[in-house]
């Protein structure tokens, strides 16, 4: 006979015993407030990952059954046990109420060699992502880290959150987004542009100078080519940079026009 789902969540009654709140949690394993709350309120099961997740955050103190209690969902709570088993159970299979969650295995992941790769150590992961040492400490011991933090994690390694679950010997590491090289490029644009500004005014400097003549004009002049010749040297770094994205370096008549 099934039993009946409890009108409180147990986790729930854990995270309230504990004194945390749901954006606490959700900090802590990336999924969301709503996510949790809908799965609190009996409203949504939890996806393999985020059950595993919180499975490991509350330290093994929830199981499977806790999220899909008997009779509900029966083959969600097969596919969370065995990703590979038929969708109708199977009559030699136990029960699902008799299955319980084992601890999540160790390191389906490799955030510690990507961010070995990079020369990153927990400490620039956590301060890189604003995260809480003790979360990267578990990314590290082998927690899944929730969707939100695995693009995250993806966009400071400069690869695709697939690539998190691959070693980085076996990746090809992707070049920046779109996003971020569009607002590099943006950001270069606009230093260009002030740059070539203060290079026109130097110029007309110069000419002021030439207007004064003798000792005095001549000093204005060449105190206005050095500051010119220093704005060339940064407009020409500047196009340098421009060549590494755009991976084509414009003509310096087209320097306006283009990164």
């Amino acid at each position: 006979m099934s039993k009946r789902i409890p009108t409180t969540h147990p986790m729930s009654k854990l995270r309230h015993k504990k004194g945390l709140t749901l954006r606490d949690v959700k900090d802590a394993t990336g999924i969301s407030v709503g996510t949790l709350s809908r799965i609190e309120q009996w409203t949504q099961f939890p996806a393999r990952g985020s059950m595993l997740s919180l499975i490991e955050y509350y330290s093994g103190a929830l199981c499977a059954n806790d999220f899909f209690p008997e009779g509900a969902a029966s083959a969600l709570a097969v596919a969370t046990v065995d990703e590979n088993a038929p969708t109708k159970p199977d009559p030699e299979q136990p029960e699902i109420s008799t299955i319980r969650c084992s601890k999540q295995p160790r390191r389906p992941h490799y955030i510690a060699e990507w961010a070995e790769a990079q020369e990153l150590t927990q400490a620039d992961l956590a301060r890189e992502l604003g995260a809480d040492k003790s979360v990267v400490s578990r990314w590290f011991n082998g927690t899944t880290p929730g969707v939100e933090w695995q693009e995250r994690l993806a966009a400071l390694f400069h690869c695709e959150p697939e690539s998190l679950f691959r070693h980085p010997d076996e990746t090809v590491k992707t070049k920046p987004t779109a996003i971020k090289h569009s607002l590099d490029c943006e950001k270069l644009s606009e230093l260009r542009e002030q740059i070539e500004e203060v290079a026109d005014l130097l110029h007309g400097l110069d000419k002021i100078g030439d207007g004064i003549g003798g000792a005095d004009g001549y000093a204005v002049s060449a105190v206005a080519l050095n500051a010119k010749s220093v704005a060339d040297s940064a407009l020409d770094m500047i196009r340098a940079m421009a060549h590494s994205f755009a991976g084509v370096e414009p003509p310096p008549s087209e320097a306006r026009a283009r990164c």
